[in-house]
């Protein structure tokens, strides 16, 4: 367990597949589930480390799905853009399931579907008034997607130069994490740039 006092943890991690860490195991997924300490996973790689320069966290994405304790990751975001004066980007991304051709009333779904939009847009809204003081230089943006969440996430931090990706996630055991990766395991393997990932209170009380 880590030591109750530290603020954050840092470490490297390999982006194994969900049957990867089932069979050899993971620190960073152990300490994933069993701390309450934010984590910031940046992948390993095999060149030299450049220690000369501070890294850049200017540009934070924070994905967010409306569910109970995903705010939580706000916190340590805002502490990072005290520090670093940068800007936050609260994302949530809709499904974008379609509809039959059966279907005539195509007025009506795009109604439904702008009330969906400007309803998402007015929750992230809130949360960053909530947070106004620790989230100065904050954005909101909504997307609809086709593809999966996690997809759609790491191509927006592409396309935007995003130096951190900041979730919160749930404690899950591996078998389920196996059956159904989540949108944080999904971001930890395959980013590019850091995560920094947190357990939400409400969890952490719990357990």
């Amino acid at each position: 367990m880590v030591n109750a006092e530290a603020d954050l943890v840092v470490m490297a991690t390999r982006g194994r597949s969900p049957m990867g860490r089932l069979l050899w195991g993971s620190v960073a997924d152990t300490l994933l589930q069993e701390t309450s300490v934010p984590l910031l996973l940046v992948r390993g790689y095999r060149s030299p480390v450049d220690l000369t320069g501070a890294p850049s966290m200017l540009r934070i994405l924070v994905p967010l799905d409306g569910s109970a304790g995903g705010e939580d990751i706000l916190r340590p975001v805002a502490e990072i853009g005290r520090i670093t004066q940068g800007e936050q980007t609260l994302l949530r991304v809709l499904p974008f399931t379609g509809y039959s051709p059966m279907q005539q009333n195509h007025f009506s779904l795009a109604n439904h579907a702008a009330q969906q939009q400007d309803k998402a847009l007015d929750e992230l809204e809130q949360l960053v008034n909530k947070s106004k003081v620790q989230l100065p230089r904050a954005q909101t943006k909504v997307m609809w997607s086709a593809e999966p969440p996690g997809e759609e996430i790491l191509a927006y931090a592409e396309r935007h130069d995003v130096d951190l990706i900041a979730v919160a996630t749930r404690k899950r055991s591996p078998l389920k994490r196996l059956l159904n990766t989540g949108v944080a395991e999904y971001l930890i393997r395959r980013a590019d740039v850091p995560v920094l990932v947190v357990k939400p209170d409400s969890e952490d009380r719990r357990h």
